[in-house]
């Protein structure tokens, strides 16, 4: 039997802990008031305005803001949500509870106050400490500005910005190699030199810079696009799985859009191009899969994806380049996020798998236990699932 998340929300969820909930709108309410009462209101305005209502956050959590958290990865305690931020404080769980994910980031620790990395370690260490939560909000404007402002955000496009940001940050300069690869005296449809001649000019100038934030969680396809002539082609390399529900409705496999990703190679005859479809070849020890719901389409929204605890991605591997000396090609569910909604409003949770057990992070909630049958799951709320790789 399929177990259905997002039961928590609205009702249970409004039930429980009214008197914060009442606290944090009625901050919510004053900002964006005096944000729409005057819509010219410069941005050091509003800034000040965040200062002022920081006051009132501090004192509701003065009887929690030193606590340490000696092990995030294992803590079963929530993040506060200062202004409409359960987009940011869901995905942060996640990534605290991510294997080796606070040991790497550690490693890239500059020290310096206004660094997002030190923050995150921050935060992480100590989740009721509010200036490290607003500092870190603040900074978090330098990945997208939408990101330091009192309204919410798709949390799982802030969890890949920042990211992509973290591993921009703390990379190492890549050269290009300019040789140019002319595989026009190729065979048609000798695929498997060219794209052996496609990554190894990759490989050659961008995967020996690979740092470790890199073999976390970069996750490597091969898609190939040659202009005229096969010259000068293009290779892409993306950081997670994005899974669209556009040519489906409800009840859908997540192995059905993982194959619909996942078609088999072809030639575009038009223009003398040669486009090969993606295909896996090489594999991170975190894969992060977003599902992409619709806003606008209440069925495509409310789509109920039906996923297990173990994905195997053997079927969409490409043997002849996989250049990874581990040949496992399994993960193993370990984080869920959802975005729940109705007519007026959503939230967004997460759900952890820590020591076997999963459990529910809502906010600074109390974490709860949760029942979960891994070998078949469903959700018509879910937004992001997370695996990690058997090694």
């Amino acid at each position: 039997m399929s177990k259905n998340f997002g039961n928590k929300y609205p009702e249970d969820r409004n039930k429980s802990n009214s008197s914060n909930a009442g606290f944090f709108q009625s901050i919510y309410n004053y900002l964006v008031n005096l944000i729409r009462k005057n819509p010219n209101h410069h941005e050091s305005e509003i800034n000040k305005q965040l200062n002022k209502s920081f006051n009132f956050y501090v004192n509701h959590y003065k009887d929690k803001i030193n606590i340490h958290v000696e092990d995030p990865s294992i803590a079963k305690m929530g993040l506060i949500n200062l202004l409409n931020d359960c987009y940011i404080v869901t995905f942060l769980q996640i990534l605290f509870h991510t294997p080796n994910f606070l040991k790497v980031i550690r490693k890239y620790n500059t020290g310096k106050e206004e660094s997002i990395i030190n923050y995150l370690i921050l935060v992480s260490e100590y989740p009721f400490n509010v200036q490290y939560f607003y500092e870190l909000k603040q900074l978090l404007g330098l990945i997208n500005p939408e990101y330091a402002k009192p309204w919410s955000n798709d949390s799982q496009e802030f969890g890949i910005d920042l990211i992509n940001y973290m591993v921009s940050e703390t990379k190492g300069p890549v050269y290009e190699n300019n040789n140019e690869i002319n595989i026009g005296e190729e065979k048609e449809k000798d695929f498997i030199n060219v794209k052996k001649k496609i990554l190894d000019n990759y490989i050659s100038t961008y995967q020996n810079k690979v740092n470790d934030l890199e073999k976390l969680f970069v996750f490597n396809q091969l898609d190939i696009f040659c202009g005229e002539n096969f010259k000068n082609p293009s290779v892409f390399s993306n950081l997670h799985l994005e899974l669209s529900l556009q040519k489906f409705m409800n009840y859908i496999k997540i192995e059905n859009l993982i194959e619909e990703k996942y078609k088999n190679d072809n030639i575009n005859p038009n223009h003398n191009q040669i486009i090969i479809k993606s295909k896996i070849v090489s594999l991170p020890e975190i894969l992060i899969v977003t599902i992409n719901r619709v806003l606008s389409n209440k069925n495509i929204n409310n789509s109920r994806v039906m996923f297990n605890g173990i994905l195997d991605l053997k079927n969409y591997i490409d043997y002849d380049l996989f250049n990874d000396n581990n040949k496992k090609t399994t993960y193993h569910l370990y984080a869920i996020n959802e975005c729940i909604h109705d007519s007026r409003t959503s939230h967004y949770i997460c759900y952890i798998k820590i020591e076997n057990k999963w459990f529910i992070f809502d906010d600074d909630r109390r974490v709860e236990e949760f029942y979960v049958n891994s070998e078949n799951l469903s959700s018509p709320s879910v937004v992001g699932l997370f695996y990690k790789r058997d090694i």
